[in-house]
């Protein structure tokens, strides 16, 4: 992100502006973290690296990470997965 440095927030790519928008949520240190689709956007390397940083945020165990996705990738990664289809909801895990 350092070579963007001086560019308008508008001119960013979907990636950026996501990478941007985790960086100021964390930023706050919340002890809760509620965030949709953070993986969008991302190329492989950025997504590995989101999953670590989420890792850590969430191995503090006062922290309470809620996320979206469409991607049963990330399914090995919630401790809870609600599922929603036709607006039916589902409990696994």
């Amino acid at each position: 992100m350092e070579d963007s440095i001086n560019k308008k927030y508008k001119t960013y790519s979907l990636g950026m502006k996501q990478k941007t928008r985790i960086i100021q949520a964390l930023m706050e240190e919340p002890n809760y973290l509620i965030i949709d689709e953070p993986f969008d956007g991302l190329d492989k390397n950025s997504q590995e690296m989101l999953k670590n940083i989420l890792d850590n945020f969430i191995s503090d165990q006062n922290n309470t990470l809620i996320f979206t996705t469409h991607s049963s990738e990330y399914e090995l990664f919630a401790d809870t997965i609600y599922k929603i289809d036709n607006f039916t909801l589902t409990e696994g895990k």
